[in-house]
């Protein structure tokens, strides 16, 4: 998708939402158009989409067009939210309502290196001999 929007389009509240994959149908609770998921290559999909923090899902251009026209963001449905710190989406540890935070960044990279430490020791077993990794 291009990263050129329209004047009729929100820039900052994509802060504001949680990106999703296009795996399921669905349905966008802004125009209420029901579509299956359309991948070309396994990854790539048609519409890009974002989930509100109250769990309604919505097309990107849809969602930025909207908080342009009432100047605020939220969710139709559920009301309006201010564009304030507390009600932000944190992409390092996936939870809505805070600003990133250094302790966000210190939980994800513990998490990382959990994760990376255990495949070492998966692709350690597969040359080293059973015997030796007691």
């Amino acid at each position: 998708m291009s990263l050129m929007y329209a004047d009729d389009e929100c820039n900052e509240c994509i802060h504001y939402v949680k990106p999703v994959s296009n795996s399921n149908s669905w349905r966008c609770a802004f125009c209420l158009i029901a579509e299956s998921a359309i991948c070309f290559d396994g990854e790539t999909t048609l519409w890009d989409r974002y989930e509100l923090c109250c769990g309604h899902e919505v097309h990107e251009r849809c969602y930025r067009t909207w908080a342009k026209k009432v100047g605020m963001v939220g969710c139709p449905h559920c009301g309006t939210l201010d564009k304030v710190e507390d009600h932000l989406f944190c992409e390092v540890c996936d939870v809505f309502g805070h600003k990133m935070t250094t302790n966000c960044v210190v939980q994800r990279s513990k998490f990382e290196l959990m994760k990376q430490a255990a495949e070492a020791k998966t692709e350690r077993a597969k040359y080293v001999p059973f015997s030796l990794l007691k």
